[in-house]
This record gives C-alpha cells, sequence and structure tokens, in this order.
C-alpha cells in the first residue's frame, strides 16, 4: 500500500499503521517524501545524463530503512541480525503489536528526520538495515551508465 498522508494528522497516521499491521506486512512504514528519497533513491549525472533508481528496498536482503514510523516483524529484525531492544531504545514511541510486530517512531514530525543525527549512528550500529551512506562511495568511481548500473544492480 502507498499512501499520501499529508493532509491527515499524524495520530491518524501511527493509527493507519496499527491497522495496517492486521495484514501482516513485511515491513511498513511512512515518512516525508524527502526522508524516503534521501534514503532509498540515488540520483547520479554524469555528462548531460542523469540517472535515478530506486535501491535498498528488498526485505530479503536488509531490512529496507528505519523511517519516522516504522513498522517492523520481530521475524524481520532477527532475519538480519538486528537487535530489536537497540531499535527499541533508540525509538521515542514503540507500540507491540499482535504477532510479534513493533511500531516505532523515531521522531516527533515527519520533516524532524533531518535534524535525527543519532539515526546515523543506529544504522551504523546494525548492519542489517539498508544504509544508503555505503553506498553513495560506491558510485563515487562509476563514470558511465553501464559502471553505474553494475554498482547499482547489487543494491537494487
Amino acid at each position: 500500500v502507498d499512501a499520501d498522508l499529508n493532509a491527515i494528522p499524524d495520530a491518524a497516521v501511527r493509527d493507519f499503521l496499527i491497522r495496517m499491521a492486521i495484514a501482516h506486512p513485511i515491513f511498513g512504514f511512512a515518512c516525508a517524501d524527502e526522508e524516503l528519497e534521501y534514503r532509498n533513491r540515488i540520483t547520479t549525472i554524469f555528462g548531460i545524463n542523469t540517472m535515478e533508481s530506486w535501491v535498498g528496498r528488498d526485505p530479503r536482503r536488509y531490512v529496507p530503512g528505519l523511517y519516522w514510523w516504522t513498522l517492523l516483524p520481530a521475524s524481520l529484525a532477527e532475519q538480519h541480525g538486528i537487535p530489536l531492544s537497540v531499535l527499541v531504545d533508540a525509538s521515542q514511541e514503540h507500540i507491540e503489536l499482535e504477532g510479534k510486530q513493533h511500531l516505532l517512531r523515531y521522531y516527533d514530525k515527519p520533516e524532524d528526520w533531518q535534524s535525527a543525527a543519532f539515526m546515523a549512528e543506529l544504522y551504523h550500529s546494525c548492519p542489517g538495515i539498508f544504509d544508503v551512506e555505503k553506498l553513495r562511495p560506491k558510485l563515487q568511481g562509476a563514470k558511465t551508465f553501464l559502471e553505474i548500473n553494475a554498482v547499482l544492480h547489487e543494491w537494487t
């Protein structure tokens, strides 16, 4: 489900995710568009060309990220070696839902992601979470479409 929730109160986003948990999703989240783009989209400019790609969204390989609100089944955290206690301790709010699902809020408002410096350390301490910052340096030497595509292929 992809929903634009900009026009509804923040508390309704929380309630929406709680209700979505009934379906036992593999992973869920809510965030500002800018946060999603920052955490999971790569834009590379080479010459007059621009190449954009979504990255890090395959839950079979890693947890796709941590966002304003993150709905995380315990099984996905365990699959990627992420201790839930670390994620819970870093969150501002934690709700344990039926089916061993965890709803975590990391900042007050969706736009607060830009000032949440603690998130970089959280990503660093949990290698099973996709971290776009690990990908960015790998793209620095890529100069052609084929080189960029070869690097991105590993992360898409």
